[in-house]
Parts: structure tokens; C-alpha cells; sequence
């Protein structure tokens, strides 16, 4: 087939999602096809253009910005040029930059609903001073920062803040507005991390934990990879809080064994870009251009920071990113997909027996025996860590009101694993 015939079909297949073309070229299923001989590039723009999942549309969100009790915006300067992001900001006299102690960032999911994720956050926080919850201050910043769609959210943005394509923030794309801006949602991150972690500003500040779930938690998986570290004189430490992300960003070309989960149709042999950035490190400079580091390189940093991983048991509906891409990971659900990388980044980083304990526990999935190791950059440690939330499904308010989930977001150094790894049956 040819590039007009490519361009055609995609124009086809925008209006007709469901379509066999659609399917097996943009969502990688092992469809009989004549398209081998189409180059990475192609294959990446049929996906963006066609792929029915969550993280690659716009979710309508036209209403005004609502502002909770307790809180108030405030923009936050993230670029060269001016450029803004705003952001949901706490409103209490304890919250005042000279005497917050900790700052929680919590990032909203794919509805771009930054107030209500605001709420999630500030809930959890009430909770873990009412309960004594280790960590807990009343001192606590909440921050939420709202990526604006530059299409479905127009209007409700200044000339100068940032606004997307799509969902492009999810993986942290650039900016689509202002125009020519050089802001990508992770660098906009980076700039309120930045900001925070000034002593002249913030001189009490000690804390900084980033947490997301859904489209937020895939925001978060990839963060706590490529962000860069915060210098050692700032004395701030960073957590990385993770919520049943729909995937995650693999540092290898590994995937789950096929025999290990089910996914009808689907492999990667027919699905060449399965390894593309977002799902793994190639042409991630596309989207990520200050990756300048190997894989092992961003995976040996990786092991060594204070990441939480919290999956909801019952996190079991076949919806969200469905494309090829994701299925690889582990099949259908969030759940088994989120369980399948913990065991890999555990045999990645060549922790002992990870395999005989996570078999015995009951977690899903499985790993060629020639999947390398790189423990002789970690040690054989991994610092990340699992927390299981028994009978949760795919929702932030069950995940970050559990005591677990407020542990997680909280509590310095262990937490509790939770479980099982399977529900009870109920």
C-alpha cells in the first residue's frame, strides 16, 4: 500500500474507528495485513490518529473552572516566554508558602477535572491528620495543577497558559498552545517542583509528593523515570505515588509471555510499534526531548527513588487503553497489566526469588527466562514499592481515602503491602 493509500484509510478510519483497518494497524492485532512494509512513522501516526484509547482523546470538560472550598487558583510561570499553568491551590493560613512543611501534586485523570482531584487530595489529607496517620502535618500544601485541552476547554484559558492536543499532557507532550511554546507537561512539573523546592520561598517546605491516578497515575509512571533529579541542596525528598495507571513505560523490548494472559489476536510481531514511546523508550525524543539518557540508565535511577504502586484488586473492567500496545502489557484489565510490570521492574532490577514470591502470591503473568537483568546497576534493589487495595475498582476516591492509599501518599518509608492480590470472592 502506498503513503496516499495510507492517508485515505486513516481518513476513513477516523470516521469509522471500528474498522478492520483501524484495528489491526493502529491497534496492533494480528488482523491479516499487506502493511509490513510500512515504515515506524507511519504505523505511529495511523495509531495517534485512530487508537480508541482514553489517554489519545479529548474528554469533553466544558464547564467554567470550579473552585473548592478551601481552595483557590493560582498560575504558576513554567516557561521562557511567560507561559502559565494554572493550578488548584490551598487556601488555608497554615497552607501560606512560609510555613508549609510537605506539598502533595496531585495530577487529575483524562476529564482534565483538576477540582476534583483537589478534593481527592485534600480529603486524604484531613483523614491522615484525624487518624495520625505517620507523615500527616496540618502543614500541608494540596496542589492540582489543570491541563487544559486547547479544543474542548476553549475559552477558559488566558493567552498565556498551557493548553494540549488531545491528551498529549498523559505522556507529557508538548503544549499546543500558546503557540510556538517549547512548555511540555513535564517540564510545566518540573517548574512547580522547582518552585517549590526554594528555600527562599518555601523555607519550611521538606516534602514533595506527586501523585496521580488513571490518566494522573500514567502522567506519575513515566515522571518518576524521566524527571530529573532535584539537587541535593534543595533538602526536599520526592515520593512518587502511582494509581492503577492503564500502562506503563517498559525499559526493555519485554513483554509479559503471551501464554501468561489472554489477548485474542494480539501479539508483537504484528505490532511494531508496541515498543514506541509511551510503552517504551523508542523515539521517545519525539515527545521527551531531554531524554537523554539510556534506558538502563533511567531505569538504574529509577530503583533508587521512593515510588508507591497502588492497585486496586478489584481494577478489573476492559476499558481504558485498549490499543494493542497496552494489551501486550497484560491483557485487559489495569489491574493484572499493573501487577505483570511490578514483577518486572522486580526482575529487572534483579531482586532475589522475585519469581518463586510472586508466584506464591498469586500475581499474574510471566517473563521469558532470557529477559535480561540489570542488578549489576541496582545492586539487586528495587526501592519501589506495591500497596494492594482490597475490593477497589478503578477509582480515586476508593484508592486515596483507604487507609492504605493515605499511607501511601503519607508515610515515609515502608508501607504496608495490603491485599490479596486477588479479591475475595463477594
Amino acid at each position: 500500500m502506498q503513503i496516499k493509500s495510507l492517508v485515505a484509510a486513516l481518513a476513513f478510519a477516523s470516521t469509522l474507528g471500528t474498522s478492520v483497518w483501524a484495528q489491526s494497524q493502529s491497534d496492533c492485532s494480528n488482523t491479516t495485513t499487506t502493511s509490513r512494509s510500512f515504515s515506524l512513522r507511519a504505523h505511529r501516526a495511523a495509531y495517534k490518529r485512530v487508537a480508541g484509547a482514553d489517554e489519545a482523546s479529548d474528554v469533553e470538560n466544558h464547564t467554567p473552572l470550579r473552585i473548592p472550598s478551601g481552595s483557590r487558583l493560582r498560575n504558576i510561570t513554567v516557561g521562557a516566554k511567560g507561559e502559565q499553568l494554572v493550578t488548584y491551590w490551598s487556601n488555608a493560613s497554615r497552607a501560606l508558602d512560609s510555613v508549609v512543611d510537605q506539598a502533595v501534586i496531585m495530577l487529575h485523570g483524562r476529564d482534565r477535572d483538576g477540582d476534583t482531584y483537589w478534593t481527592i487530595a485534600n480529603k486524604a489529607a484531613k483523614l491522615a491528620n484525624a487518624n495520625g496517620i505517620a507523615g500527616a502535618s496540618n502543614n500541608t500544601l494540596i496542589v492540582a495543577p489543570q491541563f487544559f485541552s486547547k479544543t474542548q476547554n476553549s475559552g477558559q484559558y488566558a493567552t498565556n497558559q498551557i493548553a494540549f492536543s488531545d491528551n498529549a499532557w498523559i505522556y507529557g507532550g508538548k503544549a499546543s498552545f500558546p503557540s510556538k511554546t517549547n512548555v511540555t507537561a513535564f517540564s510545566a512539573i518540573t517548574s512547580l517542583v522547582t518552585m517549590l523546592s526554594n528555600k527562599k520561598q518555601f523555607p519550611k517546605l521538606k516534602r514533595v509528593i506527586l501523585v496521580g491516578h488513571g490518566g494522573g497515575g500514567q502522567f506519575i509512571s513515566r515522571y518518576s523515570v524521566l524527571s530529573p533529579d532535584i539537587p541535593s541542596s534543595a533538602q526536599v525528598s520526592i515520593r512518587y505515588v502511582i494509581g492503577d495507571p492503564s500502562s506503563n513505560l517498559y525499559f526493555t523490548g519485554d513483554r509479559p509471555l503471551r501464554t501468561s494472559f489472554n489477548a485474542v489476536n494480539y501479539t508483537k510481531s504484528a505490532c511494531p510499534i508496541y515498543d514506541t514511546y509511551r510503552y517504551g523508550f523508542t523515539n521517545i525524543t519525539e515527545s521527551v526531548p531531554t531524554a537523554t539518557l539510556s534506558p538502563r540508565g533511567y531505569f538504574t535511577r529509577f530503583a533508587k527513588r521512593d515510588v508507591v504502586f497502588v492497585v486496586g484488586n478489584n481494577d478489573t473492567l476492559p476499558n481504558g487503553d485498549q490499543s494493542g500496545m497496552a494489551i501486550l502489557t497484560g491483557g485487559e484489565i489495569r489491574r493484572d497489566r499493573n501487577y505483570m510490570y511490578w514483577r518486572y521492574i522486580n526482575l529487572l532490577a534483579g531482586v532475589p526469588n522475585t519469581n518463586k514470591n510472586l508466584d506464591s502470591a498469586g500475581y499474574p503473568g510471566s517473563f521469558s527466562s532470557t529477559m535480561p537483568t540489570w542488578g549489576g546497576s541496582t545492586g539487586g534493589v528495587l526501592k519501589a514499592q506495591l500497596t494492594i487495595i482490597d475490593g477497589a475498582k478503578h477509582d480515586a476516591d476508593l484508592a486515596y481515602q483507604s487507609d492504605l492509599g493515605v499511607a501511601a501518599i503519607f508515610t515515609p518509608g515502608l508501607i504496608k503491602r495490603g491485599g490479596p492480590v486477588l479479591p475475595a470472592t463477594r
